[in-house]
């Protein structure tokens, strides 16, 4: 769990992390990030062409934001 600025660049990778509020996660051209939670608060970005993600799930009050061509398949915006 973070509060803070996280940017997962090419060949990197993040998984069972959790953004709180305040935090922020970008997630680069060619950087993964698998089973990511984004709390009330926190913001997460998808950026570049092909950032990989899976199993990422949004709470109420979340903040996502998409860069330009990419496309989301899976993950939940969850309610409460």
């Amino acid at each position: 769990m973070f509060g803070g600025g996280q940017t997962v660049e090419r060949g990197a990778r993040r998984s069972n992390t959790t953004v709180s509020s305040g935090g922020l996660m970008q997630v680069e051209n060619g950087g993964s990030a698998i089973l990511v939670t984004v709390s009330s608060g926190g913001i997460f970005e998808w950026l570049g062409s092909a950032p990989v993600t899976s199993e990422t799930d949004f709470l109420s009050g979340a903040t996502v934001e998409i860069g330009s061509g990419y496309v989301k398949s899976g993950g939940n915006i969850l309610m409460g």
